[in-house]
C-alpha cells in the first residue's frame, strides 16, 4: 500500500468527523463556527509532515540485488592462456530518488559440514567486511533511479596447490577468511544506504573443485544461486542437502 491511499482515507475520516461535530447536538453551538477554522489549521500544520512522508515512502529509492548465472554477471577472462572467471552481482535502484552512500557488505559465510549434515558458520570468517564495487575504489557509491551498479562477488585464483575462488572484499582484517575451496557455501550480502531500506541476498555456491575450459563449461561445474534470506534459512537448517 502506498502513501496516497492512506492520505485519502485520513482526509475522508477528518471530513466525516468535522461534519459529525457540526451536526451533533452534543457539541455546544457556540463552538461550531470555529470548527472549520480548526480543521483548516490542523491541515495546514500537517502539510509539511505529509509532504515529507510522501517523499520518504513514495519517492524513496528502492534497492534490489540481481544475479543471473550467465553474462554479464559471470565473466571469463584469460591469464597467460589459463581461463579465469569473475562473478559479480548487480545492485539496481527501482525507486524515484537517488540512493546515497551505498555500501556492499559481506556479513556472513556458512559452509556445509558433511559430518553434521548441515551448514555451519565458517570458523575463519567473523567480521563483516566491505565488498568492492566494480570500476571504482570507493566503498560508498551513488545509485541514481533506473541505474544499476556491479559489485564483485568472487574471482578465480591460481595457487600452488591448484585453483580456488577468492571473495571480492577489502583486505581488512587480513587474517579473515577470503578463499573458497571446493564445497557448498551460503554467502550473505547486504546493501546499506543513507536513504534506502537495506537490500539483502544470499548466494548459494556449490563447487566440486573441477575447472571448466571456458565459461559455459565452468558454469556446469559450479552452481551459483541468488536467494532470499528465508530460503537460505530453510536451506541452512536442513539436515540433508543436494549432492
Amino acid at each position: 500500500m502506498t502513501t496516497f491511499p492512506f492520505l485519502s482515507t485520513a482526509a475522508i475520516i477528518l471530513v466525516v468527523v468535522l461534519i459529525w461535530l457540526l451536526v451533533s447536538e452534543s457539541v455546544p453551538a457556540e463552538w461550531k463556527p470555529f470548527l472549520p477554522q480548526l480543521f483548516v489549521g490542523i491541515v495546514a500544520l500537517s502539510v509539511p509532515y505529509l509532504r515529507e512522508l510522501i517523499h520518504r515512502v513514495d519517492l524513496a529509492p528502492r534497492l534490489k540485488i540481481d544475479f543471473e548465472p550467465n553474462n554479464p554477471d559471470c565473466i571469463e577472462t584469460a591469464t597467460e592462456g589459463t581461463p579465469s572467471f569473475f562473478f559479480r552481482f548487480r545492485v539496481r535502484n527501482s525507486g524515484r530518488d537517488s540512493a546515497t552512500n551505498c555500501e556492499a557488505v559481506l556479513e556472513r559465510i556458512l559452509k556445509y559440514d558433511g559430518g553434521a549434515g548441515k551448514y555451519i558458520d565458517h570458523p575463519n570468517f567473523t567480521t563483516p567486511v566491505n565488498m568492492k564495487w566494480v570500476g571504482t575504489s570507493d566503498r560508498m557509491v551513488l545509485i541514481n533511479p533506473r541505474r544499476k551498479v556491479f559489485c564483485g562477488l568472487m574471482n578465480s585464483l591460481m595457487i600452488e596447490t591448484g585453483k580456488e575462488f577468492e571473495l571480492n572484499y577489502d583486505d581488512i582484517p587480513i587474517v579473515q577468511h577470503k578463499r573458497l575451496g571446493s564445497g557448498k557455501y551460503l554467502i550473505y550480502v547486504a546493501i546499506y544506504s543513507t536513504n534506502s531500506a537495506v537490500a539483502r541476498r544470499v548466494f548459494s555456491i556449490d563447487w566440486g573443485g573441477e575447472w571448466g575450459s571456458d565459461l559455459t563449461k565452468m558454469m556446469e561445474k559450479i552452481k551459483i544461486e541468488s536467494m532470499t534470506i528465508n530460503k537460505a534459512k530453510r536451506k541452512a537448517s536442513a539436515k540433508k542437502t543436494f549432492s
